[in-house]
This record gives structure tokens, sequence and C-alpha cells, in this order.
């Protein structure tokens, strides 16, 4: 899918931004207008198991929370996970659940609280 610039690019570029600093952390997410998109949460190798990654997905939480849209995503080993069904459990204690519908490509999905 091609990225789209939107009207809350730039938020979420500070966001971005915002993170890294605060956590070490990087993240690429994606504004689609109704949906947000979750392409990327890398936590570095030495800061894993600390709690990095819980804060800035409840932070990613409450933001799509306030903005009223859901977020999606496909659990990946791509980015240094050792294993997808661990990323599963991870992303499903924020909510997240199976996209049964397969009305778009990611696997899970959460919906706005």
């Amino acid at each position: 899918m091609k990225y789209i610039k939107t009207l809350n690019e730039k938020y979420l570029s500070d966001f971005e931004n915002q993170i890294r600093t605060e956590f070490g952390v990087t993240l690429e997410l994606y504004d689609h207008g109704e949906w947000l998109q979750l392409d990327k949460i890398v936590v570095d190798k030495n800061a894993r198991g600390e709690g990095a990654g819980s804060k800035v997905m409840q932070r990613v939480c409450d933001y799509a929370d306030v903005a009223g849209k859901d977020i999606r995503l496909t659990p990946s080993k791509d980015f240094g996970a050792t294993s997808v069904n661990r990323l599963k459990s991870f992303y499903k204690s924020f909510d997240f659940v199976k996209n049964k519908y397969n009305k778009y490509k990611d696997s899970m999905v959460r919906y706005a609280q």
C-alpha cells in the first residue's frame, strides 16, 4: 500500500520522535484516516525485558483511543523478535484480537475503546 500523507502525519512523526527520545524505541505508526497501522516497534536488544515495549504500546493505545481509531498490525520476527507467538500474546494483553473477517491485510486489530 502506498503511504499517503495525512493531516495527522506531522503529529505522528512528533509522536514517534517523542517515543524514540523517551524510551529508545523505534516506532513506525501510520494514520490511514479511520485507523492506525503499527508497522514497526523495535526495542533495543540491551533494553528488552525492562518494560519499554509495554509502556510504548500503552501510549500508542491511549493515542488511538483518544483519536477514536482502531490499530491494525501483523506480528513478525522481521525486526528482532524471537517468536511470533510471544508477540501475539503481548498484543493480546493490549486487547488486540485476530482479524477473523480478513477485511484487510493485517492479522490483528485493536478496536478503539
